[in-house]
């Protein structure tokens, strides 16, 4: 199963999670991280249709096409989100101060990766994806470089390097976004 987390891959942390799951459909699930002060849930939609034709008639050119059945969270990241997962995982993302129901703002795609590796570790699930420091080596580090995961790390997976495939959690590939995005829920066109 995956999941993807829909910051865009950027930068509002627009949570869009992906997790593998069956049929196009307005499927709502709701999943639980943390625990006491620090609990939080994400909703889910289930993105079907697997193996649908891409988009080829806009920019990016062709895009859209996912060959299999995941899930993507339906609201933004918000504010308290990422204070809560720092507190629990000791993250130390930075995010532009605001009102805790309001979307976080101003996160890199390295705290976003943190942010769903904490999702993954916080469930029980291996991290999405592999950096120079890991939790248990000092922390995370913002400075932090990402790797690519190795035939020899668990959860290794030669078609994409950058995700392993332990993991539940994922930031969404940009034909993910896209077709989550755009894809028509009769599953036949993009709007």
């Amino acid at each position: 199963m995956k999941l993807v987390i829909l910051p865009s891959p950027g930068l509002a942390l627009a949570a869009g999670i992906f997790l593998a799951t069956p049929a196009f459909a307005v499927v709502t699930t709701t999943d639980s991280f943390g625990s006491g002060a620090n609990a939080l849930t994400m909703d889910f939609v289930t993105i079907g249709n697997a193996g649908n034709a891409a988009d080829t008639t806009g920019a990016p050119n062709p895009a859209g096409s996912v060959s299999y059945t995941y899930r993507m969270s339906t609201y933004e990241m918000r504010v308290d989100m990422v204070a809560k997962a720092n507190a629990a995982g000791g993250l130390g993302n930075s995010y532009t101060s605001r009102t805790v129901d309001k979307p976080a703002t101003s996160v890199s795609w390295n705290e976003a990766a943190r942010y769903v590796n904490w999702l993954n570790v916080s469930t029980g699930y291996a991290p999405a994806y592999k950096f120079s420091l890991q939790p248990g080596q000092g922390g995370y580090s913002v400075n932090a470089s990402i790797l690519l995961w190795i035939s020899g790390d668990a959860g290794y997976d030669i078609t994409n390097p950058f995700r392993n495939s332990n993991a539940r959690y994922f930031l969404p590939s940009e034909n993910e976004w896209y077709k989550a995005t755009y894809y028509s829920s009769s599953g036949t066109y993009y709007n």
